[in-house]
This record gives C-alpha cells, sequence and structure tokens, in this order.
C-alpha cells in the first residue's frame, strides 16, 4: 500500500512537469522569435537626394579702417621755432613748409665755406696748370684737390643741417593736433604733430584659412560702419603673403575713396563679400551632420543599410553646411534619426520615392 501511494506521487508530479512544459515552451519560442524580428526591423528615416548646385561664396567678418597713409611728423634738428605753419585739423598739400627754425648761424658757415670753396677752386686750378708744365710735383697739386673736395663735402653736410630746419608735408593729407608753438625751443626728434591720408582710407580683414583662396586683388567687398547708413564698397588690393599661425587667418585690405572724409581710422566696419568665381558645391542639412573626433561624418542609405561617409565641411549658416568632399550627386543622404544609425544597421526611407 505504502509503494503504491509513491508510485501515484511519482506520476502526479510528471504530469505536472510534462504540462509545465508543453505550456512554458512554445511561449518562450514565441517570445525569441518576436525578438529576433524586432532587432532585424528596419529604422525608418527621411532620406534626400545629393545634388549639386552652382553658388557663390558668402563671406562676412569684421574689420578697421585704416589710414593708407600715417605718420607723426617730428623736428630732424634742434632749435628755436621762428616760423610755424599747421592748421589743426586741414588737409596740406605734399612738400608744403610747416615749421622753420632759426639757422642763421648754420648760414653764416655756409657764406664762409662759399669764400673758402672759392679760393680753394682758383688754387686747385692754378695748381693744375703748373701739374701740366711740370712746374710742381703730382702730390703738391693732389694736396690742393683735397684740400677743395673736403671744402665741398663740409658744404654739403652744412646744407644738409639747414636743410633739416625746415619741417615739410611728406605727402597730402589733414594734420592732427600740434604740440609746440612759436617761438619755443625744440629738440631733435620730438613729436611736433601727425598727418593722416584718409583719402582714400583703408579697410584691413581677415578671412579663415580655409577661405582664403577666395581672396584676389580687384575683389570688391561691401563694408557698413556705425553712424552711417549707407553700405559702401571698397575694392580690395593687397593681402599678406602667409597664413597667420595665431589666429590662422588671411589679412586683407581695401581701398575706399572718401572725397568728402566722413570715414575715420579706427573706425569698426562690418564686411561682407561674394567669392571671385561661381563654385559648384553640395549643401546639407545641418542637423545631418554628425561631429567625429577629426571632423564630421554623415550617414547615407546604400543598399537598404546605413552606410558611414567621412566628410570635409565648409562654410555654413543657420540651416546648411557646405560639403567640400565626401558626397557626390545621386547619394541618399539621410537626415532624420541619425543618433539610432551605425555602420550597416537596416533603414528605410519614408518616403517610397527614395530608396537603395
Amino acid at each position: 500500500m505504502k509503494h503504491s501511494k509513491i508510485y501515484f506521487q511519482v506520476l502526479v508530479f510528471a504530469g505536472i512537469l510534462a504540462n509545465f512544459t508543453c505550456t512554458v515552451d512554445p511561449q518562450k519560442s514565441k517570445q525569441a522569435q518576436e525578438g529576433k524580428t524586432g532587432q532585424n526591423r528596419a529604422i525608418q528615416v527621411q532620406v534626400q537626394t545629393i545634388q549639386t548646385t552652382a553658388y557663390h561664396h558668402q563671406i562676412s567678418t569684421i574689420g578697421s579702417l585704416i589710414a593708407l597713409d600715417q605718420t607723426m611728423l617730428s623736428a630732424e634738428a634742434s632749435g628755436k621755432i621762428i616760423f610755424l605753419n599747421l592748421p589743426e585739423g586741414k588737409t596740406i598739400e605734399k612738400g608744403q613748409l610747416l615749421m622753420k627754425l632759426n639757422d642763421s648761424e648754420l648760414k653764416a658757415q655756409l657764406a664762409k665755406l662759399d669764400t673758402q670753396e672759392s679760393l680753394a677752386i682758383e688754387k686747385e686750378k692754378r695748381k693744375k696748370k703748373s701739374l701740366e708744365i711740370q712746374g710742381i710735383s703730382k702730390d703738391e697739386y693732389e694736396m690742393a684737390l683735397s684740400e677743395l673736395q673736403i671744402i665741398q663735402a663740409e658744404k654739403k653736410i652744412l646744407l644738409s643741417r639747414i636743410q633739416k630746419t625746415e619741417m615739410r608735408a611728406p605727402f597730402r593729407g589733414i594734420l592732427g593736433l600740434r604740440n609746440v608753438s612759436e617761438g619755443a625751443y625744440i629738440r631733435e626728434g620730438e613729436p611736433v604733430i601727425s598727418l593722416v591720408k584718409i583719402d582714400p582710407i583703408g579697410i584691413e580683414f581677415s578671412v579663415p584659412e580655409h577661405q582664403s583662396y577666395l581672396i584676389k586683388n580687384g575683389l570688391k567687398v561691401s563694408f557698413t560702419t556705425d553712424g552711417l547708413n549707407d553700405t559702401m564698397q571698397a575694392i580690395t588690393y593687397a593681402s599678406e603673403p602667409f597664413i597667420d599661425a595665431n589666429d590662422r587667418s588671411l589679412k586683407v585690405r581695401a581701398r575706399f575713396n572718401n572725397p568728402q572724409q566722413k570715414l575715420k581710422p579706427g573706425a569698426f566696419v562690418k564686411v561682407e563679400f561674394s567669392g571671385y568665381d561661381k563654385d559648384q558645391g553640395v549643401f546639407i542639412p545641418n542637423e545631418a551632420l554628425i561631429p567625429i573626433l577629426k571632423g564630421y561624418k554623415v550617414f547615407i542609405l546604400k543598399n537598404g543599410k546605413a552606410k558611414e561617409v567621412i566628410v570635409q565641411t565648409g562654410e555654413r549658416d543657420e540651416t546648411k553646411v557646405l560639403i567640400r568632399s565626401g558626397l557626390t550627386d545621386g547619394d541618399s543622404l539621410i537626415t532624420s534619426g541619425i543618433m539610432r544609425l551605425k555602420e550597416g544597421v537596416s533603414v528605410e526611407s519614408l518616403d517610397p520615392h527614395i530608396h537603395e
């Protein structure tokens, strides 16, 4: 009886186990199958077909107005100022006499040298005639000639010193504020007044290294400045022959005719210009671009899979960015869901007309 009871319990347990196995295994199999199907399900994305278009590079930057010619006029000699013609804030012409120092002592020395020169010339002539008839030695003649040459050299030095007592305008421009008065004693090198040429006036600005190839002499640039509502146009005429290693930019200068002299050096300007030549390029939405350690990448749809492509970018604005390399006409660029993508994952275009 006892053995029969044990046997009955074993049969019941075996039946329960068999029933549990039959119930659970199909469910697990179904779940596993569904999981496998979910893993293979394609990610739906927005796709844009790449097309190359013609465009002009649009560049915006900032700069400053500069004087094309500017100097601080200083005294070249020491002495008392006996003449002063420094109309502050006025335009003066090149070569105009601005200041004169007392040169009476120098002119007296010049008169003395003039007399000595005349005597030395006559002496040299007599010695030369005597030498021709062998009345004197060659050394004696050369001594007379040397005396004449020394006097003439001293005269040149003195004339140079007299010239330095005059200060003349080196170029046409506007005078600043003077630092001296007539009758004052001034020392050599002491600053007198600034002279600035502002017609034409210069515009100096910089462009990034990757846009430096767009710069050419004769390029038209538009600029604006505070206080004037007009948009003005200048012409580039020069640029540095090297890229600045500190900020990786190229310094450029343009020229603008400023006859009314409304523009002043030092003013801040906003500069805009288009590239000299029309170019071909690919523009994509900013949201399709993914930053990586050494640049940027995008995903394209290729044979139903996501494919990574490394791209080189150019200028950009609020909505789009220029792609210099990496994409070609006809590529299917993925523009949505990019953070869910990786190389080789299955993707499906939401646009039925775009598929790979």
